[in-house]
């Protein structure tokens, strides 16, 4: 259990501001709904349904393109892979760090090692990010990264957040090189006014 512990708080040191942070921007903007209507996303499924949705937006906005980071998304869900290391899902959690899943096929596999993956090398350590409310349920109290065993957890750490509550720094991305850009030429005695406007849009 240690040894992967140690590997998985290995890989993902480096980006543990960030996944912290896609927790929490999360239920920022799950915050924004006004309170009137959160009254009906109170039900067991309702919220964890809207804030998954939303972790799966900002962790789409935090690691698409960065290096040594792997988006996987199968049947809709995106989960991330860390340097062919630790495979992430973003889950909500128990107050034990347990995930809380539907018995699917995909979850049995995720939750079971000795079951594989599509896309997913065997040796890849399967965790997941989540997130603990307080008791009445107003605010964020732990991000945790948690890794279970069927039904039985295995071991879990807390992601702390920012000391000044400031946002992370950004990660290093991949360069994208731009598309060409394709200009239809211009009849003539037209070609200085086109090209003006070219020049203005750009």
């Amino acid at each position: 259990m240690a040894n992967a512990i140690q590997t998985c708080q290995q890989v993902l040191q480096p980006f543990h501001p960030q996944l912290r942070h896609v927790v929490d921007e999360a239920w920022r903007r799950f915050l924004t709904i006004p309170a009137s209507l959160r009254i009906a996303l109170t039900r067991p499924i309702a919220r964890p349904t809207v804030m998954w949705a939303y972790m799966q937006e900002v962790a789409a906005e935090t690691f698409t393109g960065v290096e040594g980071v792997q988006a996987i998304t199968r049947f809709n869900v995106t989960n991330y892979l860390f340097g062919n290391d630790v495979l992430v899902r973003l889950k909500q959690l128990d107050e034990n760090g347990l995930s809380r899943n539907y018995p699917t096929p995909r979850a049995v596999a995720f939750n079971s090692p000795q079951l594989d993956l599509p896309d997913i090398s065997s040796s890849a350590l399967r965790v997941d990010v989540g997130y603990n409310l307080n008791a009445v349920e107003t605010a964020v109290e732990r991000v945790l990264v948690s890794h279970r065993v069927g039904d039985d957890l295995d071991w879990c750490y807390e992601l702390s957040p920012p000391d000044d509550g400031a946002m992370p720094l950004p990660l290093p991305v991949m360069p994208v090189v731009p598309p060409t850009r394709w200009v239809a030429r211009a009849e003539e005695g037209e070609q200085d006014d086109d090209r003006k406007q070219a020049t203005d849009a750009e």
